[in-house]
């Protein structure tokens, strides 16, 4: 009985401690990242260009065509006059998610298009670009015709028995043969080529890297039974801005896989991509063959050899939902794909999020869980048919409109605190706090804040820090605690910033700054855990081992289990009783007792070998006297 008891205890243990080490894991819900999600929205912008366009793909996604749009009407609320973003400072990165973003939502987008050919940088390819013709043996000419510094230009290449006569037979060099260092000057030129006098050969673009087969890259298959075949020669690159000559490899890779899901990848740079690409890194491997998976399965196991046994990338969101996207292309690969997915899952935060960015969610629910949430896209955005709101695009305050009743015409969120909070896009034109707060200066040097509401902000001659007075501005921005009596944050009390490379607040690590981890800094700014000791089986084995110790030490022997707790006495051992006749006698010497034992004489015992030596002695003596009585 007591065994089974025992067994019973031990079973218990262990699976609360099994449920425990796993509840992080059950918890997971994508309905509840996707809340998180739309949380983090402030009139469709959701912090940035790029965040913002990844929310409008996977809110387009899922079917949530409202708050998409909404997404995207910020976008187009931020775009420059050039047709790039953001507005005042084009980037291409953040161009090409935004043009993306754009192309799902159904709108043109041949500005962009053009804008990216313009911002190419030049730059000198180490290969060769060659056109390949096959399938003719007749004569004649080919008509080449390209354009250059806005001019058209025209060029015949002479052909003899199916051979080029410049160049290597079925190959002709574009930048020897056309125009000599044509390609170096024009990072992208647009070739048309006529062939019409040779039947119908098949054409090939072909990048010629260095002397081994596998360098050798077909970047255009074209037909001639269209008619004049057309095709981009691509040799430049992108760098961070559109004035930049200089390349840059992560901008060139997002351009082109955003170029190419926009139906336009021969206007990205994939030569330079190419000659740049490193087989050790994930988004390279992920990027390159979820653009053309057909010319690329040698970096799918690639991206497979850098998976780690845990089922991320590089212990990165990130990247890990990318090489999901890629790898979803092949179902040969769907037990890596399960595997980073359940990754994903146990990195979510308690919030929903992962690593409380929105780009990190947005992309991990677009690679992971779009069709899960399919079902579980938010209702459309609606407008009340109550009378208030009257849809004319302007925010009435005195007519009821709301934010909550009418965000068609407020736009914003105003919570009628009586203070103007600009941060949180409270304005003059769609706020009632900030209508009451018009500043009248009348420059006598007092601040007179409640009167004429006066702040430091829009009347400097009346107003400053220091003053004694605590306008509505300090007291909104918390800037002056020496009029308003609030402490400004220390950079100890900010919340911490996941992501600055500086360890703050309640963080683990953060970055490069992770001299308290045992291993490296994760992206939620924790301590690696992954692959670390099981600690919850330790404590199972210390369990067992107490149990099989009890059970040996006291059960076994018919021991109470109370006998573990008993305390043994640490007094003295009594005096012992005086017995008459003892052979021990007690001799006090101080506080001491000693025994000592009484000494007691005995005859010795005499041996074997004595007795004899005893009886051989007697007997010579005896032989002794009587010889002497003879004399």
């Amino acid at each position: 009985m007591k065994k089974i008891q025992l067994l019973f205890l031990f079973f218990v243990t262990f699976m609360f401690l099994v449920n425990t080490a796993t509840a992080e894991e059950t918890n997971f819900s994508a309905e509840f990242a996707l809340d998180w999600l739309l949380e983090q929205d402030t009139n469709g912008n959701y912090g940035g260009i790029i965040e913002t366009a990844l929310v409008t793909i996977l809110l387009d996604e899922i079917g949530a065509t409202d708050q998409a749009e909404q997404a995207y009407e910020y976008l187009e609320s931020a775009i420059d006059s050039n047709n790039c973003w953001p507005s005042g400072s084009c980037t291409i990165k953040d161009t090409a998610f935004a043009t993306y973003a754009k192309y799902e939502r159904l709108y043109s987008i041949k500005d962009q298009k053009d804008w990216f050919v313009s911002s190419a940088a030049r730059r000198g390819a180490r290969g060769k670009f060659w056109l390949q013709m096959v399938g003719t043996s007749e004569s004649g000419n080919c008509q080449v015709t390209y354009s250059y510094k806005d001019v058209s230009n025209t060029k015949d290449i002479a052909v003899e028995k199916g051979n080029f006569t410049c160049g290597d037979g079925l190959w002709l060099d574009l930048d020897y043969c056309i125009a000599r260092g044509l390609l170096g000057l024009n990072p992208t030129i647009n070739f048309e080529i006529d062939c019409a006098d040779l039947g119908s050969p098949t054409l090939s673009l072909i990048y010629y890297l260095t002397q081994t087969t596998e360098d050798l890259i077909i970047l255009n298959l074209v037909d001639p039974s269209v008619g004049d075949i057309a095709f981009t020669v691509n040799s430049g690159c992108f760098g961070t801005t559109p004035s930049s000559n200089n390349c840059d490899y992560e901008t060139s890779l997002y351009a082109y896989w955003a170029l190419d899901r926009i139906g336009s990848p021969s206007i990205a740079p994939i030569v330079y991509i190419i000659e740049n690409y490193d087989e050790k890194d994930v988004l390279h491997n992920a990027i390159l063959y979820l653009v053309k998976p057909e010319q690329n399965q040698f970096r799918a196991e690639a991206l497979v050899g850098l998976q780690r046994s845990t089922g991320d990338w590089d212990k990165n969101v990130y990247k890990t939902s990318f090489a999901i996207l890629a790898l979803t292309r092949d179902p040969e690969y769907s037990a890596e794909v399960d595997k980073a997915v359940e990754w994903l899952k146990s990195k979510q935060k308690a919030d929903g999020s992962w690593n409380s960015r929105v780009s990190d969610t947005a992309i991990a629910l677009y690679a992971a869980f779009a069709d899960e949430l399919s079902s579980y896209a938010p209702q459309p955005i609606t407008t009340p048919d109550d009378g208030i709101c009257d849809l004319d695009d302007e925010c009435e305050p005195e007519a009821g409109e709301t934010y909550a009743n009418c965000p068609t015409d407020c736009p914003t969120e105003c919570n009628l605190d009586g203070i103007c909070q600009e941060n949180i896009g409270e304005t003059k034109e769609s706020c009632e706090d900030c209508q009451l707060r018009v500043s009248q200066c009348n420059e006598d040097g007092v601040c007179e804040a409640e009167e004429f509401f006066e702040n430091y902000v829009d009347c400097p001659l009346d107003c400053s820090c220091g003053d004694g007075v605590c306008d509505y501005v300090e007291d909104a921005d918390e800037s002056c605690p020496e009029d308003c009596g609030s402490a400004i944050p220390t950079p100890t009390q900010q919340e911490a910033v996941c992501g600055n490379q500086i360890r703050e607040g309640d963080e683990e690590c953060d970055g490069a700054d992770a001299f308290l981890c045992p291993g490296e800094c994760q992206d939620d700014c924790t301590c690696e855990t992954d692959g670390g000791f099981p600690w919850w089986l330790l404590i199972v084995i210390i369990i067992i081992l107490v149990i099989i110790y009890i059970y040996f030490q006291y059960i076994k022997k018919g021991k109470s289990l109370r006998d573990i707790f008993k305390k043994k006495s640490n007094k003295p051992s009594q005096r012992p009783p005086f017995k008459p006749y003892s052979t021990v006698i007690q001799k006090q010497q101080g506080s001491q007792v000693r025994n000592q034992p009484f000494p007691v004489f005995r005859r010795p015992i005499k041996s074997q070998k004595t007795k004899d030596s005893e009886s051989k002695l007697d007997k010579s003596l005896d032989e002794a006297k009587r010889l002497f009585r003879k004399k």
